[in-house]
């Protein structure tokens, strides 16, 4: 069967913030493409607007020019201006722009404004509300039928309002589908503590916004960025004190640490002695 798309536009508003939303939706027999050829990789496109795919047993593949995301039962955002293109055999998806009517800041419009800042695809999973929606949408849009003109709005309402509910108190599950490439390039950051390494460094490394890179950050690692850095830079001192005759003024440039007196402070936090303590000790040991 030939792919068939049928399209329609609304607009509503949720709380403070208005939602211009075109919905569409894709039925196709064709076989999955996952791995994408020369040709496919020379069409890569970008929206100006946010990307919104809603994804149920049959699985979606976003492929960009050097890799493929595959995406199952779930929902699934793609930024603005981030270039890909996607393969399933069936699709619902929204392309939507959203913004503020006042200045006023309610959790539904700070949840947005944060919600949708990632700079490459995200997943967050479906609830049954959500799932409930993209099914009921797929059946109408698969007929045409007129009822979208009379219920699309207020169904997507309920999926906005239920991608808010599910995930402003699970904000854990907003993070990236690729967790494990970011862990590794979050340690590679860390061990590379001679430079300044900050919250932003590593958000632009990812590709992300800050607020994300540091969920991603504590959810892994029970810790922010700054502590992770100070106990690799001590764990690094405390070797070169060991290891070294190095005086400790020259151990702290090496670590990079802003102070003689910071680095005092935190290593004894750290290990209950100071450095020439530390040293002492462990030269006694040997």
């Amino acid at each position: 069967m030939p792919e068939v798309k049928v399209s329609k536009t609304y607009k509503f508003k949720i709380s403070n913030v208005k939602f211009t939303v075109n919905i569409d939706h894709w039925r196709s027999d064709d076989v999955l493409i996952q791995t994408p050829s020369k040709n496919a990789i020379k069409s890569l496109h970008y929206h100006a607007v946010h990307e919104l795919f809603l994804i149920g047993e049959v699985p979606l593949f976003v492929h960009t020019a050097d890799k493929t995301f595959e995406f199952k039962d779930c929902f699934v955002c793609i930024p603005p201006f981030f270039k890909h293109f996607s393969i399933g055999k069936s699709r619902n998806r929204l392309l939507f722009t959203f913004e503020k009517l006042d200045n006023k800041h309610t959790p539904f419009s700070d949840f947005c404004e944060e919600f949708f800042l990632a700079k490459e695809p995200f997943m967050a999973h479906l609830n049954d509300s959500i799932d409930f929606c993209r099914n009921e949408f797929a059946e109408l849009f698969k007929n045409n039928n007129d009822l979208c003109d009379d219920i699309g709005s207020a169904v997507l309402k309920l999926i906005f309002y239920n991608i808010y509910e599910r995930n402003s108190r699970c904000r854990d599950d907003i993070l990236p589908s690729t967790n494990d490439s970011y862990l590794i390039k979050i340690d590679s950051l860390v061990n590379d503590f001679q430079k300044d390494i900050t919250l932003q460094t590593v958000a632009d490394t990812l590709c992300l916004s800050t607020k994300q890179a540091s969920r991603i950050i504590k959810k892994n690692y029970k810790k922010n960025l700054s502590d992770m850095l100070t106990e690799k830079r001590l764990e690094v001192a405390a070797a070169l004190l060991t290891e070294t005759d190095d005086p400790v003024s020259k151990i702290v440039s090496d670590v990079n640490f802003s102070s003689e007196s910071y680095f005092y402070f935190q290593f004894k936090k750290m290990y209950g002695c100071t450095p020439v303590e530390y040293k002492k000790l462990k030269s006694e040991k040997r």
